[in-house]
């Protein structure tokens, strides 16, 4: 099961290229405009797209374990961290990067 919490064309167009066949494409997310993805592939590989638009608490509680277990890296997740005083750099470099940046955080406790 992928899960693509972005809402973009490139990770849906990731989840799609790397699921295994049969996998389930959970989309979490609200796309800005018309997703173009390879939907030839999603038929190749037997892919079972699904969407939301809100999370269920036993969501949060299912992602905290499988952080706590080891088994999703929040890491690699961050693009960028900003301190709270160049908060409006942060979210500029977000306007800037929109199509690479995963994860902008802005430390509040680092002045």
């Amino acid at each position: 099961m992928i899960y693509d919490c972005a809402g973009n064309n490139i990770t849906m167009g990731q989840a799609i290229k790397y699921a295994r066949k049969g996998s389930i494409i959970v989309l979490v997310a609200v796309f800005a405009g018309m997703a173009t993805v390879d939907l030839a592939v999603a038929n190749d590989h037997e892919l079972d797209i699904k969407s939301t638009m809100m999370y269920r608490h036993d969501d949060y509680v299912d992602g905290i374990e499988l952080v706590n277990e080891g088994k999703v890296h929040l890491r690699p997740l961050i693009s960028k961290t900003f301190a709270f005083k160049d908060y409006l750099k942060a979210y500029q470099y977000i306007d800037d990067n929109r199509e690479t940046t995963m994860k902008v955080i802005i430390n509040v406790q680092e002045k």
